[in-house]
């Protein structure tokens, strides 16, 4: 069930009902603007959860077979907000991709909030 959070209500709270073996049988999926190969870009997130729990994140594409676009990354997340960026350079084009939080291991509840991905020049 997806709720607004009373401390936050432009955020999303995902709460879960069961779990799952694979983290990735439950997924938070955000849509994004569409992304170029080889172009770098920084992807930023919001996240909480009300207990301590761990969470895969990354750029994926938006439609089947669903691969990794270039950044996957495993954190902790805790009851406080925080912020996760990365930057990283795409591996193929999507028209469609999708910022994808993998929590189907916990039913421990997940909060988003200000997810973005902007094109950047490297250093």
């Amino acid at each position: 069930a997806y709720t607004a959070p009373a401390s936050r209500p432009e955020a999303l709270r995902v709460n879960f009902l069961a779990t799952s073996a694979s983290p990735f049988d439950v997924k938070l999926v955000l849509p994004l603007g569409a992304v170029n190969q080889g172009k770098w870009y920084r992807a930023r997130i919001q996240l909480r959860a009300t207990e301590p729990r761990e969470v895969t994140m990354g750029l994926f594409q938006g439609s089947s077979p669903w691969n990794s676009l270039g950044w996957i990354d495993q954190r902790f997340l805790g009851s406080e907000w925080t912020e996760f960026v990365a930057d990283f350079r795409v591996d193929a084009s999507d028209s469609a991709p999708v910022f994808l939080v993998a929590c189907g291991n916990s039913t421990i509840p997940v909060e988003a909030n200000d997810a973005c991905l902007a094109e950047i020049n490297p250093r």
